[in-house]
C-alpha cells in the first residue's frame, strides 16, 4: 500500500537475570515482615472477654488460676491433713476435743481409771519391800529346793520380806527364806516370833511363799 509507512514490529521486552532476583528477594521481604507481625497482631485480637465460659478443658487454665468457687467440692476427697485435727469440737483423734472418742485427757480409759491403771499386786497378795508377797496360809511344807522350783518363774520371800509380813500378825510357823546361808543351807523365818533360822536346803522340810512383781493388768 503506498503512501502508508508500515509500523516497525514491537521490540520483545527481556528482564535481566539480576533484575529478576531483585524483584523475588524484594517480595519476599515484604511478605516475611508481614507473616512476622501477624502472631503479634493476632495476640492483641484475641483476649480472655472472647472465650465463652466454660467452654475450655481444665489444661488450658493457667496453673493455680482456679479458686475455690470455680471448683466442684464435691469431686475432691479429704484432705490427708484434715483426717487427724489438731483442735477439733467432734473427732476420734485429737489432741484437743470437746468430745472425742480418743483423747488426751480421759477420766478412764476401757473403764479403767487412772489408779488402777497404775502397777499394782494381784490378788493375794501384798506389796512388801519392793514384791508382791502372797498372803494368807503358806504352801505346804517342801524342801528349799523343790520350793524354788515350785514358785518359778517368781521367787521365794525374803528374810526382809518375811518379817514384815510376821509384823502385821496373825501367822505362825517357819517359812523357808529365799536367801541362801551357805552351799548346803537357807535361811528360815519363823512368822510367829520372828525369829530367823537355818535349815538344810535337801533335808529341812518347810512351808512357804512366793513372792511377784508388781504389774500392770
Amino acid at each position: 500500500m503506498e503512501g502508508r509507512r508500515m509500523r516497525p514490529a514491537p521490540r520483545e521486552m527481556t528482564v535481566s537475570r539480576s533484575t529478576a532476583l531483585a524483584v523475588v528477594a524484594l517480595v519476599l521481604a515484604l511478605c516475611g515482615s508481614a507473616v512476622a507481625g501477624a502472631p503479634a497482631k493476632l495476640s492483641k485480637l484475641i483476649d480472655g472477654t472472647q472465650i465463652k465460659p466454660r467452654s475450655q478443658p481444665a489444661n488450658r487454665i493457667v496453673k493455680n488460676g482456679l479458686k475455690g468457687k470455680q471448683i466442684d467440692e464435691a469431686s475432691l476427697g479429704i484432705v490427708p491433713n484434715a483426717t487427724h485435727a489438731l483442735t477439733a469440737t467432734s473427732a476420734t483423734n485429737a489432741a484437743t476435743a470437746d468430745t472425742a472418742q480418743q483423747a488426751s485427757s480421759a477420766a478412764t480409759v476401757g473403764g479403767e481409771t487412772a489408779s488402777d491403771l497404775t502397777v499394782r499386786c494381784r490378788p493375794g497378795t501384798t506389796l512388801i519391800a519392793g514384791g508382791c508377797v502372797e498372803t494368807g496360809p503358806p504352801r505346804t511344807a517342801t524342801i528349799w529346793e523343790n520350793a524354788i522350783f515350785a514358785c518359778q518363774p517368781r521367787s521365794l520371800a525374803t528374810v526382809p520380806q518375811l518379817q514384815a509380813l510376821q509384823a502385821g500378825g496373825g501367822l505362825s510357823g517357819v517359812e523357808w527364806a529365799e536367801t541362801l546361808f551357805s552351799t548346803a543351807s537357807a535361811y528360815t523365818v519363823d512368822l510367829g516370833t520372828g525369829a530367823i533360822g537355818i535349815d538344810n536346803i535337801g533335808a529341812g522340810s518347810h512351808a512357804f511363799r512366793c513372792v511377784g512383781t508388781p504389774v500392770n493388768y
